[in-house]
Parts: structure tokens; C-alpha cells; sequence
């Protein structure tokens, strides 16, 4: 007779199908609030890494190298969590009120910036090399494709190619055949690494799938990974602090696979802050500053991310022209990381006071 730990070896998502079968008859998804506050924090891993590019300062946030990662394991998790209600029609037409809408509109300063003063990305003719003999229609099309207008702005052109394609990730998720995959996928990402051409999208697309599936996979089977974790967690932990320590000690330099390196680094922090805000939620919950001011950065997450580096490239700009002579030091960049913020939500909150409701238009929120 199989033992139970051989059987589940086996038959890997067939056995937490049965584990999990009381979450797939539930016709509304609770929520989940540890989700939510993963997409705060993995927000501000965002920002944060941006402000510290400015000034690039001697040590360097290895830490917060990639927290796209995060962001997109938590993106598969709430599209696989929320499934059960998705009509193809209505979920398109809600990412583009709510994405591309936004990214149409909330480019157009930048855009118009750079056009008016002829300071354009000088990487675009790495991905069109006629840019600048194109039409201005041409020109503009190639940046919106690309994202190239404002740094940030290359993950829309790509998680919009994920948006198109969610009735294909609905079949893969239903069918589940997909997830005995994901070691292969995994390699995928490693290979086909988030510095290879950044701004062609479709190779974007392919070193995040293998995130965005682990993402949907944790959702689908989540209550039983984290009763696995919540046995396991000394490990989960120590090899996640473990990581940190090494991304602490050694430079980007100095590390030689550092894409691989940063890839599994935020597979491991991404489990182990969901773990704890899971661990910890009621906690959390009860603390009503915390909670209130979590909740309030998952909401304002793409707001933030559209509109944080506006403020950057001013501050790139007073940078480059001397005006602003502050040395790269990790505390000018954490000053620079706070005012960001400052400037965000005071900006979120003029918008949201001038055009209501309408602001998703404008900013996604």
C-alpha cells in the first residue's frame, strides 16, 4: 500500500485538488486580505527601486532589484482567485477602462514633453532603428508599444499581452495539466532572463509567465501551501534571509548569475511576506493604522505606479543639469524615496478631487 506522502508525490495536483475542493464550489471569492497587503508592499518595492536608480548610490537595494516579481505572482493569484466569476467581455472591458485607458492618457505629459524638447529615450532606436525618420503618428505608436516614453511604463505594453490572453489562462487553470509544468517554465524565465530586451514585450512576457502561473497555481491551492508552509516555515525563512544576506553582501558585479539569483530571491521573499501577512492578518487587521494605510496602497497601487516617475524625471533632470548636487548616498535616495511618495498621493489627491469617479480614467484609481 502507498504511503500518503508517495501517493501525493505522485499525483501532485490531483491530491490538493481534493484538499482544496470546498474553495472551487464557492460562488463569491472571500477576500483576502493578506493578497492585498502583499500588493502594498510589492508596490513600494517598485518605487523604491526607481528612487534609488536616481542617484545610484554606493550600496546598492539588491533587495529591491525585481520587485516586479512580486507584483506578478500576486497579479496570477488574485486572476486565478477571482476566476470563478470571469466573463471574458466584462474583464477585458474593465482592464481597458481601468489599464490601458489610463496609460493612453497619463502618458501624453511625457510624450509631450519629450517631443516638444527633442529629449527622446535614445534606446528607442534599439527596438526601431528609422525611429527618427518616422511620421509623428509612427513615432508615437512606437513609444506607446514599447513604453519607452517614461522607464515604469514598459510593464503595460507587457501585462497587457497577459490581459489578452486571460481566456487561455481560465482553460490552463480548468484543465490544471499546465501546472505540472511549471519546473519548465521556471527554466524558461531563467533563460530568457528580465534583462533580455526588456522593451520587446513578447520576451517580457516570457521570463514572467513561469511567475504569473506559480502565482495561479499558490491561488488555486492555497489553503493547503500554506498549512504546508506553516510546517516548513523555519525553512521557507531561513533560505529567503539567506538570499537577502548574500544580495547584502556582495554587489550586482560581484554575483554572477544575477538575473537567476534575483529570480529566486523573490520567489522565496514573495512566499515568505505572504506567509507572514497570512500568519500575522488578524493581528494586522486589528491594527487599524497599519491595516488602513495597507489597504489604502493596494487600492492606489497602479495610480502610484503611473504616476511615481513623474516626479523622478524631474528629479533626474535637476540632476543632470547640476541644479540638484546631492551626492548617491543611500540616505538622499531614501529622502528622494519618501518625498516620491509625498508627491504621489498629493497628486492622487488633487486628481481624484477635480475628476471624481472619473479618475480611473486618468490614473487607474
Amino acid at each position: 500500500m502507498e504511503t500518503v506522502n508517495t501517493f501525493v508525490a505522485k499525483q501532485p495536483t490531483a491530491f490538493l485538488d481534493k484538499v482544496n475542493a470546498s474553495t472551487t464550489v464557492a460562488r463569491k471569492p472571500a477576500f483576502l486580505d493578506y493578497i492585498q497587503n502583499a500588493r502594498a508592499i510589492a508596490i513600494l518595492f517598485i518605487v523604491a527601486i526607481h528612487c534609488y536608480g536616481i542617484l545610484k548610490p554606493e550600496f546598492e537595494p539588491v533587495i529591491l532589484q525585481r520587485g516586479t516579481l512580486l507584483f506578478m505572482f500576486i497579479s496570477g493569484f488574485l486572476f486565478q482567485y477571482l476566476s470563478k466569476r470571469f466573463d471574458k467581455k466584462t474583464y477585458w472591458y474593465k482592464k481597458v477602462q481601468n489599464i490601458l485607458v489610463p496609460y493612453v492618457l497619463i502618458s501624453l505629459p511625457i510624450l509631450f514633453i519629450r517631443f516638444a524638447t527633442h529629449h527622446h529615450n535614445p534606446d528607442i532606436t534599439e527596438v526601431f532603428p528609422a525611429f527618427f525618420t518616422y511620421s509623428l503618428p509612427t513615432q508615437l505608436v512606437a513609444y506607446y508599444v514599447t513604453g519607452m516614453h517614461l522607464v515604469p511604463f514598459w510593464f503595460i505594453p507587457m501585462i497587457c499581452f497577459y490581459y489578452l490572453l486571460a481566456p487561455v489562462f481560465i482553460y490552463l487553470d480548468r484543465n490544471r495539466t499546465v501546472y505540472y509544468f511549471l519546473p519548465v517554465f521556471m527554466c524558461l524565465s531563467l533563460l530568457v532572463t528580465r534583462s533580455s530586451e526588456l522593451y520587446r514585450f513578447h520576451l517580457a512576457f516570457i521570463h514572467y509567465i513561469s511567475i504569473y502561473l506559480l502565482g495561479m497555481f499558490a491561488s488555486r491551492y492555497h489553503k493547503r501551501l500554506l498549512s504546508i508552509t506553516d510546517l516548513l516555515w523555519p525553512i521557507l525563512l531561513g533560505l529567503t534571509v539567506a538570499f537577502i544576506v548574500l544580495g547584502a553582501i556582495f554587489t550586482q558585479k560581484e554575483i554572477r548569475f544575477i538575473e537567476q539569483f534575483l529570480y529566486c530571491q523573490k520567489l522565496l521573499l514573495c512566499w515568505s511576506i505572504i506567509y507572514l501577512l497570512w500568519k500575522f492578518n488578524d493581528k494586522i487587521m486589528q491594527n487599524k493604522f497599519l491595516s488602513s494605510n495597507l489597504t489604502k496602497l493596494s487600492n492606489v497601487s497602479f495610480a502610484l505606479y503611473f504616476i511615481h516617475y513623474y516626479f523622478l524625471y524631474f528629479i533626474d533632470y535637476l540632476t543632470e543639469n547640476g541644479t540638484l548636487n546631492w551626492s548617491p548616498t543611500f540616505f538622499h535616495s531614501t529622502l528622494i524615496f519618501v518625498a516620491d511618495l509625498l508627491f504621489c498621493f498629493a497628486a492622487i489627491a488633487v486628481i481624484k478631487a477635480i475628476a471624481g469617479s472619473r479618475s480611473k480614467y486618468l490614473m487607474g484609481y
